[in-house]
Order: structure tokens, then C-alpha cells, then sequence
């Protein structure tokens, strides 16, 4: 199969036709989200060798509704969402070679947050991280954000500091998340069945998912084993 190459303007373009659909579906349920670029995300491309471009969007997400399994389904929450990430991808070869994803969640009342926040964590991919560094991995644990996006946002700052000791250091291998895969996991968590499939079936068009990340180990070895899905495919040690 050819590989794709996307201008840095057709990516972002790309990204920005998978944020308009979200938005759509939030305001669907009432929600509100602040996106810190209008049109969701920004692209901008950067010389080298490779080439690369960096596609960022930071966002706000404002009294979303969580059903806590612990206090009964009929009993909802709100809660406000803080999110961030960068995916980086090689111009020259149409690869995504580093993916950052970071996220913090706050109990809310009338938009404000109520104590500190009950989860933080961020997800990332970097080729090159040494054999005990899953691929794709997912930490718990504090996260940073642009101070200036986040006053423009109007975010708290109570939403994004952290409250105590976390361990983290520990890795937990995860599938690539990204900035789409990010909308993806919000949309089943908060949206309804209908409207959590309307963008499932968005994103599996989007030229996005053309473009495939930089890990043929992790390739290689799932294919070996007869695709067995099992986590050590996940750690960099050659087969």
C-alpha cells in the first residue's frame, strides 16, 4: 500500500474536520467546550531533516456529565476536563513519530472545581525510548499546561493542580490514544450511543488514521505471533 503524505495544511484541515464534528455532538448534549484554536487545532511545520510538523490543541471542557458507577447510574456528576497534546509527524515519510496526550479531570459545582483534581494523566508515544518503555503507554500522575492558554481558556487553575504524591513513573501500555483517539475516549465516556458512533465512523475516514506510526517493531512482532495482542509486543526488545 502507497503511503500517504499530507501537507502540513491538509493535515490541520484534517484535525479540524474531526473538532467540528465533536463540537457538534457536544453542543448535541449541551455541554460546553472552549477550544483554545478556533478551528480545534493548529499545524505548524518545522525544517530539518526529516522535516516535521507538530499538530497542538489544547481545550476546556466545561460541566461535562459523569454517571459514577459508585453513586448509582441515576445519580450524575458534573465535572470539568482540562486537555492537551501534540502529535508529531515526519513529512518526508508520512509517519507519526511522537504523540503526547495530557488530561486532568476536576469535580465541579457551577463551573467551579471542588477541591483538587481526582485524575490526572497523560498518555504518549516516542520511537526510540529503550526496551522497557512500552510504545504506547499511559502514566498517572501530574501533567503541565500552557499557562497563557489556560487564562485564555478561562481555566481555574484549581483544575490542574495536582494534590499530593503520585507514582509516576509507572507505565501502563495502552493502544496509541493521540489527539484524536483523546476526542474518541471523551466521546464514549460522556455522549450517547448514537452520537458516540456518528464520530467513531467520522475518525475511521479521516485521512488521520492514514497516516500510521512509526513502530515496526511492535509490528513486526504482532505478526509473528499470529497477532496474539498480548502486552510484550508492546516493549522494544527485538524479536
Amino acid at each position: 500500500m502507497a503511503r500517504v503524505v499530507l501537507a502540513p495544511s491538509t493535515l490541520e484541515n484534517e484535525y479540524a474536520k474531526l473538532w467540528n464534528v465533536f463540537q457538534q455532538c457536544t453542543n448535541g448534549v449541551g455541554a460546553v467546550s472552549r477550544p483554545y484554536f478556533s478551528n480545534g487545532f493548529r499545524a505548524s511545520s518545522k525544517a530539518g531533516d526529516p522535516p516535521t510538523c507538530d499538530v497542538t490543541g489544547t481545550f476546556y471542557f466545561v460541566e461535562w456529565p459523569y454517571r459514577d458507577p459508585a453513586t448509582g447510574a441515576n445519580k450524575c456528576r458534573v465535572i470539568n476536563i482540562v486537555a492537551t497534546g501534540c502529535d508529531r509527524y515526519d513529512c518526508a515519510l508520512g509517519l507519526l513519530v511522537h504523540s503526547t496526550a495530557q488530561i486532568s479531570y476536576v469535580r465541579c459545582s457551577n463551573g467551579r472545581p471542588k477541591g483538587a483534581p481526582a485524575l490526572q494523566m497523560h498518555y504518549d508515544f516516542h520511537r526510540g525510548q529503550g526496551p522497557r518503555h512500552p510504545f504506547f503507554h499511559v502514566q498517572i500522575g501530574p501533567v503541565n499546561f500552557d499557562a497563557e492558554q489556560l487564562k485564555l481558556l478561562r481555566v481555574d487553575q484549581a483544575s490542574v493542580t495536582p494534590a499530593g504524591d503520585t507514582l509516576h513513573g509507572v507505565r501502563i501500555p495502552t493502544p496509541l490514544i493521540g489527539l484524536s483517539g483523546l476526542l474518541l475516549s471523551l466521546a464514549a465516556d460522556y455522549w450517547d450511543e448514537a452520537r458516540f458512533a456518528g464520530f467513531l465512523a467520522t475518525l475511521k475516514t479521516s485521512k488521520v488514521l492514514q497516516l500510521p506510526a512509526d513502530c515496526m517493531d511492535l509490528r513486526s512482532s504482532l505478526m509473528e505471533s499470529d497477532n496474539s495482542m498480548h502486552s510484550y509486543h508492546w516493549y522494544g526488545y527485538a524479536a
